[in-house]
């Protein structure tokens, strides 16, 4: 008997622990393809407009499949007509929007890649991906800056 403890105990503490992780994280949620559309105000669902700036959408985006991180350095590449950002794992994203008469309904393409450094070599982790800027180089390339290991 003692032995079934032994060999069970360990594999239900480590059940237990991812568990946890699942119930605090929810690493699943908002899986799907379902967008959900986010109004300007939670008050005012009618509201389009604060002083000049118009308002023409926004979208909560589910992981599609792949958990993007939070995204950083959003701009717009009017080369791709797409929305670029990088996230804090060392990821570049490309959305391509559905935007009829203006204004955003939804997304006709996501497509995610790794970052990579001057030699070519891959990414990871905080200490070396976790990008924050993002701007075009005056020859047309990307520039992008990092925390925690300081660089552009």
């Amino acid at each position: 008997m003692a032995r079934r403890i032994a060999l069970w105990g360990p594999l239900l503490i480590a059940a237990l622990l991812v568990g946890a992780y699942v119930a605090i994280h929810q690493p699943f949620a908002r899986d799907g393809t379902e967008l959900l559309a986010v109004p300007l105000s939670e008050g005012d669902a009618e509201l389009t407009a604060v002083g000049q700036l118009i308002y023409s959408g926004g979208l909560d985006i589910p992981r599609i499949g792949q958990n993007l991180g939070g995204l950083s350095a959003l701009r717009w590449d009017e080369e791709t007509a797409s929305l670029i950002a990088l996230t804090d794992d060392a990821r570049w994203v490309r959305i391509k929007t559905i935007e009829p008469n203006g204004h955003l309904e939804g997304l006709a393409q996501v497509v995610s890649g790794p970052l990579v450094g001057l030699q070519g070599e891959t990414l990871s982790g905080k200490a070396q991906g976790d990008s924050e800027s993002l701007t075009r180089s005056a020859e047309g390339g990307w520039l992008e800056g990092y925390e925690r290991d300081h660089r552009i």
